[in-house]
């Protein structure tokens, strides 16, 4: 199992196997992701449903693609589609990693004025980007009470090249999507 916490209240002591535990530091968990996140491009994520587009029909800035979830400007944010003819919850993000790993935590930040945040996320594994993917685990998330959060160690069970981070139920403020400002993939 995994948990989500709030980003200030994480200790790091020997749970943390990289090179560097200061990376963690809560004001550089973006060149954490710079320099040892699994997602570099923004072309290894995709979502269901699709929205990888500069697009809001009030023409609001600032809304889309799925580079703003690595980019480190908490202004930008991608949020799953929500218009009323698309699909209801579940949405995820769905992100190859580049490489097979057996473990990884998530880091998450909210939508600038902090509507959409998911309130559970689950993850799934696969090993093929088309194949049956498996869910390891779910946690509630802290954004309701934070703008940002980061898991524990999930161990995935095996070794995956595929993850899906699903929104199982509806956002925080009760919508059929989910907004991010930014999403990391990191190395436990």
């Amino acid at each position: 199992p995994f948990a989500f916490y709030q980003v200030e209240e994480v200790t790091w002591d020997n749970e943390l196997n990289v090179q560097d535990l200061h990376i963690y530091s809560r004001c550089d968990l973006y060149s954490a992701q710079k320099i040892y996140g699994y997602v570099q491009d923004a072309s290894k994520i995709k979502s269901f449903p699709t929205t990888d587009a500069v697009y809001h029909p009030n023409g609001y800035t600032g809304e889309g693609g799925f580079n703003y979830l690595i980019d480190g400007n908490q202004y930008t944010y991608n949020i799953t589609d929500w218009h009323s003819n698309d699909p209801a919850i579940p949405h995820y993000y769905q992100i190859d990693l580049g490489k097979s790993v057996s473990e990884l935590r998530l880091y998450m930040k909210k939508h600038p004025n902090g509507d959409h945040a998911p309130k559970k996320v689950e993850v799934w594994v696969s090993t093929t980007e088309d194949g049956t993917y498996t869910k390891v685990g779910e946690a509630t998330t802290k954004l309701l009470d934070s703008y940002e959060s980061i898991t524990n160690a999930i161990s995935l069970g095996g070794s995956y090249q595929y993850i899906r981070i699903y929104a199982p139920e509806r956002s925080i403020d009760n919508k059929q999507c989910i907004a991010l400002s930014e999403l990391y993939v990191l190395p436990n």
